[in-house]
Parts: structure tokens; sequence; C-alpha cells
């Protein structure tokens, strides 16, 4: 919380002199849904860029559930390929709305070297994680996992097939042609 005497123009003034415990406060503050102030933050932080990435990471790696939510979403929103490993490692947390979350901010950065992980998140037991991760890989573009998509065609839940269906059409790989055409002749 801002205490009485700090407003967010201060802290934002201090953030922007390079102060890294400023910085630091307005991350911790990110995940402060009490805090008004708390949405200009993300704004100030995504504009921040590549700067911003360090830090937001070192908070992600100590962050737990809920409140991991808004530094998983400025780390997609920046796009720094800095940020993989760490929004990787949050498609294994315990909550599946981090790991839904995480999914997504993959998707935004669009690097190969998440395409695994996503791959493996196909299989979540939770649909939105299943439909976000193909979504994800749709942005990526990561034909190895054509396959992995081509058996999501299947999947239970109508709106992941329909995702995998939409990445599918973005990835453009041949192999993919006659497992769509059978899925939409039903």
């Amino acid at each position: 919380m801002i205490n009485k005497h700090e407003s967010f123009e201060s802290i934002v003034e201090e953030c922007q002199k390079g102060e890294r415990e400023a910085l630091d406060k307005m991350i911790k503050m990110l995940s402060d849904e009490n805090d008004k102030s708390s949405s200009g933050f993300f704004e100030f932080l995504v504009k921040m860029g590549e700067h911003a990435v360090k830090p937001l990471i070192e908070a992600l790696a100590v962050s737990k559930g809920q409140y991991s939510l808004p530094i998983i979403e400025a780390l997609g929103e920046i796009g720094d390929p800095l940020a993989i490993y760490a929004l990787t490692t949050k498609l294994k947390d315990k909550d599946w709305q981090v790991r839904s979350t995480a999914a997504l901010a993959i998707g935004k950065i669009k690097h190969p070297k998440a395409v695994k992980a996503l791959t493996r998140a196909l299989k979540d037991k939770y649909f939105a994680v299943r439909r976000n991760a193909a979504r994800a890989l749709g942005e990526i573009k990561g034909s190895e996992a054509v396959g992995a998509l081509i058996k999501a065609l299947g999947d239970k839940d109508w709106q992941v097939r329909s995702t995998a269906a939409w990445a599918l059409g973005e990835i453009k790989d041949p192999q993919a042609v006659i497992p769509l055409t059978k899925k939409t002749k039903r």
C-alpha cells in the first residue's frame, strides 16, 4: 500500500529516476486489488518495457497463486523473450488461472522455446488452460506443435477444439488439412 505521504505520482517519479526500491514497490502494489492506483502501475510498468522485465521476473518467482496474475499479464504485454522461462514454469502452477494466464502471456511473446511447454499444457485437466495453450501455439506458429493440435481437435471441450482448429490455420502446415477437413464434415 502507498502510505499517506506517497502518491502514485511520487512513486512513478522515483522510479523514473532509476530507484529500484520504487520499482519493487510498484510491482508489489500491482497485486493489491484494493489499491486503486494498481492499474496505473500496470500501464507504467508496461511502458517501461525491458527495464521492468528482470524485476517482474524476480517478483514472479516469489509470488503465489492469484497474486502472480498481474505480474504474468505485465510480462506478456511487455513481450520480452527473457520472460519465457519464468512464464513456462507458471504453466505447472497448482492454480489453473495462473496456468491459463501464463499460456496467454507466452502467446503474446511468441517465442518458439515455449512450444514444448505449451504442447504439454494441451493436456491440462482444465479446458481454459488447454484453450489458451492452443491459442498461444497459434500465435507462435510453432509447426512442431501440429501433431498435438491435431489431437486437440478431438478434445471434449468445443472451445479447445475450435481454438486448436484456429491455431492449425495460423500455422498453415499441410499435414493439418485432412484432419481439419474430417472434423468439419461431422
